[in-house]
């Protein structure tokens, strides 16, 4: 590059390739889980967790009054049992820290990592407590349903399975118990029904659905499972399972091919299935919530049915002008690029590639936060102030809290300088919480008419290619 009328000789005194002094924003993932979380505090000095106990609704009597026994003080009536069920609420401490910042050097920095280092550790935290969220919701609701990986060589007790979640706990007088030969399940594998006595995991995990938590592992019948029923792909699913809707009605999530899509159809079936189980719509949207990966969300405009009630209206039309669909079957849709997203892996497991969308209601999942514990971090941290261009709220302290605050559970401190010539600060984000999802196993058929039998209701995953 030539700078005009200057001499040769005195080029190399101007400055070429300038480099602008600032960082430009990195790509940044999409969350949505944490916010289908119900957020409650988690008080101080009670210990590690806190059980909460939620009591089932009475089985209407409809039974007329017998005048033959409408006598003495009881009229003849028998008290009306029901029962309880209990979910426990655990607070765990996750942190993340970033490299010491030297303030000398920071000053001769093309920019300041110290604020840079404070937008890394929000993303980073906050990402973490959505992954959390993502977990405990996906672990819940993907519970009980498997399909066989090995095929027997002779009738046997044992059934190689690609995932024991759901098969290893029942529930008993409304806390899960482990499922052992006095606490049985009732299953129904290749359409028998049969008894699973015990699960135990695999030393090494090889489940399909790992991504999402799944776990490999044995099933152990009360009665020999016939090399028929004990074949690999059979689909098995227990008594209390979770629902799973997949598309054309594939039994399991090793039967999707590449045209099992997401449609306005098995979004119905979803919403159906959340309100025959009465679940409540969230109270800020008035919507039940469905998260969802951005590949899923397009394959919407392939469906014949949302092609049909856009048909004639031309690109003018919001979801075909915007290329997205912000709400449909009083559904409001999110999406999420931390969805997840289970990549073909060997021969047995489907050979596409599984998506997950999650349609939720009110309550399906619940955060405990430790807001004591950070207050007393915030009175403890009162050293001074050095910046305010962080992206967070500051106390008067080197604790900068985060954007949440101390009713978000986590928080950025910055410790002062404590070496000889009190230049180098440090970095760190907490989180001081955890998520449960709470159970409804109690509600059943006999209460609500239309309820399903499984533990936990507030949710549906639907399963695409």
């Amino acid at each position: 590059m030539t700078f005009g009328p200057f001499p040769a000789v005195n080029t190399n005194a101007i400055q070429q390739d300038f480099l602008e002094r600032a960082f430009q924003e990195s790509l940044q993932p999409v969350l949505a889980y944490r916010h289908t979380a119900k957020q409650e505090d988690f008080p101080a000095r009670i210990g590690e967790s806190l059980t909460k106990t939620r009591p089932a609704l009475m089985v209407p009597n409809t039974t007329p009054l017998d005048p033959t026994t409408n006598t003495n003080i009881d009229n003849g009536l028998t008290p009306t049992v029901y029962g309880t069920e209990q979910y426990t609420l655990s607070v765990l401490q996750y942190a993340q820290t970033s490299y010491p910042v030297n303030l000398m050097d920071d000053e001769r920095t093309i920019a300041s990592f110290y604020i840079r280092n404070a937008k890394n550790l929000g993303v980073a935290q906050g990402t973490a407590i959505d992954s959390l969220a993502q977990r405990t919701l996906f672990n819940a609701y993907m519970g009980g349903q498997t399909f066989v990986t090995v095929t027997l060589g002779a009738p046997s007790l044992t059934v190689q399975v690609d995932d024991i979640r759901g098969f290893q706990f029942k529930m008993v007088n409304g806390v899960f118990q482990p499922v052992s030969p006095a606490n049985l399940l009732d299953v129904v594998i290749n359409g028998v029904p049969l008894v699973v006595s015990g699960a135990a995991a695999d030393l090494v995990n090889v489940s399909s659905a790992a991504i999402t938590g799944g776990i490999s592992g044995v099933l152990t019948f009360t009665t020999l499972v016939p090399v028929v029923d004990g074949t690999a792909g059979n689909y098995i699913h227990a008594e209390n399972s979770s629902v799973i809707i997949r598309p054309n009605g594939r039994l399991s999530t090793r039967n999707l091919v590449t045209t099992d899509l997401f449609t306005l159809d098995v979004l119905l079936e979803a919403v159906t299935t959340l309100r025959n189980n009465n679940v409540h719509t969230f109270e800020d949207t008035g919507r039940y919530h469905c998260i969802v990966d951005p590949t899923t969300m397009g394959q919407i405009f392939r469906d014949p049915a949302f092609q049909l009630l856009y048909r004639g209206q031309g690109l003018e039309n919001t979801p075909y002008k915007t290329a997205y669909v912000s709400q449909a079957l009083d559904v409001m849709f999110f999406q999420s690029t931390q969805a997840y997203v289970q990549a073909p892996a060997g021969t047995l497991p489907p050979a596409v590639t599984v998506h997950r969308p999650i349609v939720c209601g009110q309550d399906c999942l619940v955060e405990s936060v430790f807001t004591t514990g950070l207050n007393a971090v915030r009175e403890n941290a009162k050293l001074g102030k050095y910046e305010e261009d962080t992206g967070f709220v500051n106390d008067p302290a080197w604790g900068v809290m985060s954007e949440r605050s101390a009713s978000g559970g986590s928080y950025m401190y910055v410790r002062p300088p404590i070496d000889r010539l009190g230049q180098i600060v440090t970095q760190t984000a907490s989180y001081i919480g955890g998520f449960t999802a709470p159970t409804d196993s109690l509600t059943t058929p006999a209460v609500i008419g239309t309820a399903t039998n499984s533990d936990y209701k507030r949710a549906v995953i639907i399963e695409t290619a």
